[in-house]
C-alpha cells in the first residue's frame, strides 16, 4: 500500500488547521455581530456618569442609621446684580454662631457661587438647595474647585467645622431682580448608630431565603434519592420479567387503581375523619377492627396457598389504608393540641415556647391536610400496585407453563388490554396541551416497534449471538426502527395530531360509550382502540414466555422526566406557581423543589453509574437478593457523594432564590426587584451584601462538611 510523504501529509494538516481556524474566526466575527457588542455606548458620558453613580451607591450600602437633627444656614441672593441693591449679609443667631457667607450676592444664570461657613460639627452631612422668592426648594450639586466638572448632591464638613463649595446659580424663567436664598442643610449626628430599617428587612428576608433553599432541598432529598435508583443505568438494566407478567401487570393496573380510590379511600377518609374528630363514623372504627383480626388471623390460620396469597393482600390493603388515613387524622389533631397548649402559654404567641408550639403544630396540620388531599391518589396506588402483584402471583403458573396456542392466545388478550389502556393513559395527559399530543404517537411507536420484533420472532427466529452477522443484526434493527415509524405515523395521523401542532388547540372533547358502559372522550377512544389494535398483534407474536427489559423503560422514562424538568429554569416554574399559589415564599419553594429533584436525580445516579461493582458481584454470589445489594454494596459508596451533592444543591438553592424573588418568588429577591425598581441603589447594595456574606459562608460550610464526611 502505497503511504503518502511525510511532507504531504503535514502539508494536508497544516491546510486543515488553516481552514479550521479561519471557520472558528468568521464563527466568531459572526458572533460578535449577532450579539450587538458596540463599544461606543458605554463611552457615551450620561451612561459613564449614570453606571458611575449607581455603582457608588451600590457600594455604599445603607446599613446603619443615626438620630441626627438638621440646621438650616440661609443666605439671600438677588437674581441680576443691575435690578436693585444687594441683599444684606446673613447675621448670626448668636455671638460666635455659625454664618453662611455667599460670594458674590448677586449674578446670572450659570454663575458659580462660592459658599463658607465655619463653626460647624466637623465630618458632619450637609447638603444645598436653592430657594426660589416663591419658597420652592431646589437640590444643588456641591463642587469642590470652580472649574470641576462634577458635584455631589450631599458632602461632609471637614474636621476643623469649615466647608467651601460652589454652586451653579440655576436658569428661572422671570426671576430678575427677585431675592432668592441658598440654604445649606447640615445634619448633625445625635446618639450611638444603629441597624437601619432597611438592613433589619434585608435580615428578615435573607432568613427568608435561607429557609426556602433549605425547605426546598430537604423536600426534594428523599425524592431524588428514590428516583435516582430508577435513573441508574447499571442496577435497572439487568431488571427483566417475564412478558406476560409485564401485559398482566399494565392491564391490571388501572383496575386496581379504580379499587383503591374508590374503595381504600372510603376506608382512609373514615379512619381520617375518626382520628382528627371531624366526625364520629361507626364504619371507621369497624375497618380499624377489621384490620386488626386480619393481620391476627392471617398469623394464625391456615390456608390454600391461593387463598392466603388473595387474604394477605387484602389485609395488607385494609391495614394500609388505615395507617395512612390515621396518620393524616393525626395531624390535625396534634396541630389543635399544640395550638391550644401554646394558647395556655401565652395567648399572644410572642413567647418563645408558645411560639415553638404554634410552629410545630401548624407544620404537622399542613402535613396532616397534606395527607387529606392525596388520599384518592395514594389509596390508588396501593390499589394498583398490591392488585397487580396479587393477579400476577396468581397467574404465574399458568404464564409459566403456557406453550403453543395458548401462550399466542394469552400474549393477544393481555397484550390488547395493556395496549389498549396505556394508551388511554397518554391520550388522557395528551387532552391537557397541544404539545403533549406528541405522547400517543410515541407509545404507539413503541407498540409497533413491538408488533416488528414479535414478526420477526415468528419469521425469522433469532440465532445465538456468536453465530449471528453483523448485516443480519443491522436488518433486524431496521425493521424494528420501521415498525416505530409506522407505528408513530398510523396513530400521529389517526388521532390527527399534526392539525393540533398546527392551531395550538386542544383535542375536541366529543364523548363515546366505551362497550356502552364507560363515557369516555372520543379522542381518548381512539388512542385505546390502537393500542388494543397494536398490542393485541404485538402481544399474539411474542407471547408470554419471553422476557420484558422493565428495567430500561422505567430508566428512560425517569432520565427523560428529569431531563424535562432541569430544561426548564426556576424563573418559569416561579412565574406557573405564583400563578397558582400566589406572591410570596411558597411558590419559590415549590419552583426551587421541583428543579432541585430534577438536579438531584441526576447527580445521584450518576454517581451511582461510577460506583465499584466489585462489592455488588461479591454480595450477589453469596445469594443475595436485590434490596440486600443495594444497601450493603450501593449505598456504603454513595452516601459521602450525596451528602457533598445535597449541600452544593442548598448553596445553589440560595443563590436561585434571589432570582425567582424577581417573579414574586419571595425571599431577598422580591426585596431587591423593588429596590432597583425604586432607583434605590444604596438599599440594594445591602441586599447585594447580605447575598454575598451568605453565599460565602455556605461555601465554607460545605467545604467544611466535604472535609469531614470525605
Amino acid at each position: 500500500m502505497h503511504t503518502p510523504p511525510k511532507s504531504s501529509r503535514v502539508a494536508l494538516r497544516n491546510l486543515i488547521l488553516v481552514l479550521l481556524i479561519t471557520a472558528g474566526v468568521v464563527i466568531y466575527s459572526y458572533g460578535w455581530t449577532i450579539t450587538d457588542i458596540d463599544l461606543a455606548k458605554p463611552q457615551e458620558p450620561a451612561r459613564q456618569e449614570g453606571v458611575g453613580r449607581a455603582l457608588q451607591e451600590l457600594l455604599s450600602p445603607n446599613l446603619f442609621d443615626q438620630a441626627s437633627e438638621t440646621v438650616i444656614y440661609r443666605a439671600a441672593f438677588r437674581y441680576d446684580c443691575d435690578s436693585g441693591e444687594l441683599p444684606a449679609p446673613s447675621q448670626p443667631e448668636t455671638a460666635g454662631a455659625p454664618v453662611l457667607v455667599i460670594e458674590p450676592a448677586c449674578g446670572q444664570p450659570n454663575d458659580r457661587l462660592t459658599f463658607n461657613i465655619s463653626g460647624l460639627t466637623g465630618g458632619a452631612r450637609a447638603a444645598v438647595r436653592w430657594v426660589t422668592a416663591e419658597d420652592e426648594r431646589r437640590p444643588r450639586d456641591v463642587f469642590e474647585t470652580r472649574d470641576a466638572t462634577r458635584g455631589r448632591t450631599q458632602f461632609f464638613v471637614n474636621g476643623d467645622g469649615t466647608y467651601q463649595g460652589y454652586v451653579e446659580v440655576p436658569r428661572i424663567v422671570g426671576a430678575a431682580g427677585q431675592v432668592h436664598a441658598v440654604e445649606l442643610g447640615v445634619v448633625i449626628p445625635i446618639g450611638a448608630p444603629y441597624a437601619s430599617d432597611t438592613l433589619n428587612e434585608v435580615l428578615r428576608r435573607m432568613v427568608e431565603t435561607i429557609f426556602m433553599a433549605l425547605m426546598a432541598t430537604t423536600i426534594s432529598i428523599p425524592i431524588s434519592v428514590a428516583i435516582s435508583f430508577f435513573a441508574a443505568h447499571n442496577l435497572m438494566k439487568p431488571i427483566k420479567m417475564p412478558m406476560g407478567s409485564a401485559m398482566l401487570w399494565a392491564a391490571v393496573l388501572p383496575f386496581g387503581y379504580a379499587f383503591g380510590a374508590w374503595l381504600l379511600h372510603d376506608i382512609a377518609r373514615s379512619v381520617y375523619g375518626l382520628v382528627s374528630g371531624a366526625s364520629l363514623d361507626g364504619a371507621a372504627v369497624a375497618w380499624m377492627v377489621a384490620a386488626v383480626v386480619g393481620v391476627l388471623g392471617i398469623s394464625r390460620v391456615r390456608l390454600p396457598s391461593a387463598a392466603r396469597s388473595v387474604a394477605v393482600q387484602a389485609v395488607v390493603m385494609l391495614v394500609l389504608a388505615v395507617v395512612i388515613g390515621g396518620l393524616g387524622g393525626l395531624g390535625i389533631t396534634g396541630q389543635a393540641g399544640l395550638t391550644d397548649l401554646a394558647n395556655r402559654i401565652d395567648p399572644t404567641g410572642t413567647h418563645l415556647l408558645a411560639w415553638t408550639f404554634n410552629s410545630l403544630g401548624r407544620m404537622i396540620g399542613i402535613l396532616g391536610s397534606l395527607v387529606a388531599l392525596m388520599l384518592p391518589t395514594l389509596m390508588g396506588v396501593v390499589g394498583a400496585v398490591l392488585l397487580a402483584a396479587l393477579a400476577v402471583g396468581l397467574a404465574k403458573p399458568v404464564l409459566k407453563t403456557a406453550t403453543g396456542a395458548l401462550d399466542r392466545v394469552l400474549g393477544l388478550v393481555l397484550g390488547a388490554f395493556s395496549g389498549a389502556f396505556a394508551m388511554g393513559l397518554v391520550g388522557s395527559i395528551a387532552l391537557g396541551s397541544a404539545l403533549l399530543g406528541l405522547l400517543p404517537p410515541l407509545v404507539g411507536g413503541l407498540l409497533g416497534q413491538a408488533v416488528a420484533n414479535g414478526a420477526l420472532t415468528v419469521l425469522w427466529p433469532r440465532k445465538p449471538a456468536y453465530q449471528t452477522s453483523g448485516a443480519e443484526r443491522l436488518a433486524r434493527t431496521l425493521i424494528g426502527w420501521g415498525g416505530l415509524a409506522v407505528g408513530f405515523v398510523v396513530t400521529f395521523t389517526a388521532l390527527n395530531v399534526g392539525q393540533t401542532l398546527i392551531d395550538g388547540t386542544l383535542p375536541p372533547l366529543e364523548d363515546t360509550r366505551l362497550l356502552g358502559l364507560l363515557t369516555v372522550p372520543t379522542y381518548v377512544a381512539t388512542a385505546m382502540l390502537i393500542g388494543l389494535v397494536l398490542g393485541g398483534v404485538g402481544g399474539g407474536l411474542s407471547g408470554v414466555r419471553g422476557t420484558f427489559a422493565v428495567g430500561d423503560l422505567l430508566y428512560n422514562i425517569t432520565r427523560n422526566v428529569l431531563n424535562a424538568l432541569r430544561s426548564i429554569e426556576p424563573l418559569i416554574m416561579a412565574l406557573v406557581f405564583v400563578v397558582w399559589v400566589g406572591i410570596g415564599p411558597f411558590a419559590g419553594v415549590l419552583a426551587l423543589t421541583l428543579h432541585s429533584i430534577a438536579s438531584l436525580g441526576k447527580l445521584y445516579s450518576e454517581q451511582i453509574e461510577t460506583i465499584d461493582n466489585g462489592p455488588i458481584e461479591a454480595l450477589q454470589s453469596t445469594g443475595a437478593n436485590r434490596l440486600q445489594t443495594i444497601i450493603y454494596a450501593v449505598v456504603p459508596q454513595i452516601v459521602p457523594p450525596y451528602i457533598a451533592f445535597t449541600m452544593y444543591r442548598w448553596d445553589i438553592n440560595v443563590r436561585m432564590s434571589t432570582i425567582i424573588g424577581f417573579v414574586g418568588g419571595g425571599g431577598i429577591g422580591l426585596l431587591l426587584n423593588q429596590y432597583i425598581n425604586l432607583l434605590r441603589y444604596s438599599d440594594a447594595g445591602v441586599a447585594v451584601l447580605a447575598i454575598a456574606i451568605v453565599v460565602a459562608i455556605l461555601d465554607f460550610a460545605s467545604a467544611s462538611i466535604r472535609e469531614r464526611v470525605l
